[in-house]
């Protein structure tokens, strides 16, 4: 009789990772000020929640930054995908319509980086 393995459980999530990018206008990279994961990304995403950031659910991008070192640029080779967020950021933050509301494009959910 042979031991069998126990199925892999599909259905599991993985745990949420939160990143969080500051970005100055003035043309430099941005900067990695916060990461984590589980819990911790829970609270960095509730903090970015309280004071009115952006939130870009992206899970690849979010992986890619997770280990990236703080207070230090993001990787060059992210800066295309980088820069895609901040430009919809940019673009929420336009008023559209009467009454001064912001609307994010139909692809992105408006709410930083979070997987």
């Amino acid at each position: 009789m042979t031991a069998e393995k126990a199925p892999f459980n599909s259905t599991a999530q993985p745990p949420t990772i939160a990143v969080a990018l500051r970005y100055d206008e003035d043309g430099t990279a941005p900067i990695v000020v916060a990461t984590g994961k589980g819990s911790l990304a829970e609270r960095i995403i509730a903090a970015a929640e309280e004071a009115g950031v952006a939130i870009d659910e992206n899970p690849l991008l979010a992986s890619a930054l997770e280990n990236a070192p703080l207070d230090e640029p993001i990787p060059e080779e992210l800066y295309q995908a980088v820069a895609e967020v901040i430009s919809w950021v940019l673009h929420a933050r336009e008023p559209h319509g009467a009454g001064g509301r912001s609307q994010a494009p139909n692809d992105r959910k408006a709410g930083g980086i979070r997987q």
